[in-house]
């Protein structure tokens, strides 16, 4: 779609400021003369913002690329009501974070989600624990939880959620309270009374 005025396409055109070759042109130009050629490269830290490591493309491969996608979208079946409501759901739904974000001398950090072991609260802070490392954030463990979902986190006391991943076990203490022992974790953490119904109902799964 051209949104200039035609005089002035044709005046442009004919003072040699425009031309008559279009970004696909170009593209397929680059893609004849110098397919090895970088054309796309991500950058180095999209693995802190959005899964999958960075990707690195010459012209052939992303003309390879391009071509899977239209070949996909043109095959692809209308879709129905439901389908498209389902989409609009998910992208109405705001994505968890791959990472949560924590001060350390000054500076962010970015610590990965899948290393966490727990989220602790205490007061109006929230400790952040890895298999190494402790951080606080301020945050809620409500959102936290709302976020994640118990998938990711199953809440065991009101003050504590715990890495599903990282749970390799749950028992009874010698005084008869349940607790849950973490892979990476000398220390056992207690499961509150309200709470023990649901964890051994998630243990049982």
């Amino acid at each position: 779609m051209i949104l200039e005025k035609p005089e002035r396409v044709a005046d442009y055109t004919a003072r040699g400021w425009w031309g008559t070759r279009t970004l696909d042109d170009l593209f397929r130009e680059n893609v004849e003369k110098s397919p090895d050629s970088l054309a796309a490269v991500d950058p180095p830290n999209r693995a802190g913002l959005a899964p999958g490591e960075p990707l690195r493309l010459t012209y052939a491969e992303l003309d390879a690329a391009t071509d899977r996608l239209a070949n996909a979208l043109t095959k692809a079946h209308k879709l129905t009501i439901k389908q498209a409501r389902e989409i609009h759901q998910a992208r109405a739904e705001p994505q968890a974070r791959p990472h949560i974000s924590v001060h350390l001398r000054g500076n962010i950090r970015l610590v990965p989600v899948q290393d966490i072991l727990y989220f602790m609260a205490d007061s109006k802070y929230v400790t952040v624990r890895t298999t190494n490392e402790e951080h606080l954030i301020e945050d809620s463990l409500v959102n936290l939880e709302k976020e994640f979902g118990e998938k990711v986190f199953l809440r065991i006391h009101r003050n504590a959620l715990v890495a599903t991943d990282y749970i390799k076990g749950i028992e009874k203490s010698t005084t008869g309270n349940w607790q849950v022992a973490l892979t990476g974790l000398e220390k056992k953490l207690d499961v509150s009374r309200r709470h023990a119904a649901a964890v051994r109902r998630w243990a049982r799964r």
